[in-house]
């Protein structure tokens, strides 16, 4: 296998495209109709505001309204609601009801990200790593989708091990970048499937194992990674 993600800047260069975007919601949520959320709402309560305000981006139970969406996220994450401000800041972020607004999203995400969400730590320390809305500051890009890949996060594990690998915002370290880019791996990340084949075939951060690569390679070609399946085609052709 000639491929290897040390001598690649796509790893690095594909982070800013990959901000996660799902709307999150309370679990009372999913029991709870419409009109009974937005009577709780309307008398304060910070997570059926929320609620209600994701009810209105998805159309649940009311015709999709990204404005009122933006009105009641706006309300809960005012009153100090994480989840409510992780949604806020994806408004922000992508101009649903709003302009575009990366520095109001940026703020709002360290709002949430404080708070613990794990979405708004990976989120943040996308835009401290690419400079969208904040300066670029890799430091801070590396303390947030710290955290985020300590509380699980597959994506982010797989990006704090690029991290390690390239010295962004932390000194170069092949075995902990090895490390996360399994832990992710594991969780079916597929460019983190590639990245521990590649590091299995060439010994870097883990002792090489020819076998454990070509079978991470494979599971990642199975999950549908470009890279991957070229390097399972030039396999085959050589046999």
């Amino acid at each position: 296998m000639k491929n290897s993600f040390l001598k690649s800047k796509s790893s690095w260069a594909s982070l800013a495209f990959c901000l996660i975007s799902l709307l999150v919601l309370s679990s009372a949520a999913v029991a709870a109709d419409f009109n009974t959320t937005k009577l709780k709402a309307k008398k304060g309560d910070a997570v059926a505001e929320c609620d209600l305000g994701v009810m209105y981006a998805k159309g649940t139970g009311v015709p999709a309204n990204n404005l009122k969406a933006f009105y009641w996220f706006t309300r809960s994450a005012k009153r100090g609601y994480s989840k409510a401000q992780f949604n806020l800041a994806l408004m922000y972020a992508y101009g649903q009801g709003i302009p575009v607004n990366k520095k109001r999203a940026a703020y709002w995400y360290e709002k949430s990200a404080r708070q613990g969400e794990s979405a708004a730590q990976f989120n943040l320390g996308l835009m401290h790593a690419n400079g969208s809305g904040i300066p670029v500051n890799k430091k801070r890009a590396f303390y947030w989708f710290n955290k985020s890949a300590r509380k699980g996060v597959a994506i982010a594990q797989r990006y704090l091990g690029t991290m390690y690998a390239f010295g962004h915002g932390v000194p170069v370290n092949k075995k902990k970048a090895f490390y996360w880019f399994k832990r992710s791996a594991m969780q079916g990340d597929k460019v983190a499937q590639f990245n521990v084949a590649v590091m299995y075939d060439k010994g870097t951060g883990t002792r090489a194992d020819s076998k454990k690569a070509v079978y991470w390679m494979k599971l990642s070609a199975k999950n549908g990674y470009a890279k991957a399946k070229k390097v399972i085609q030039s396999m085959n052709r050589k046999r």
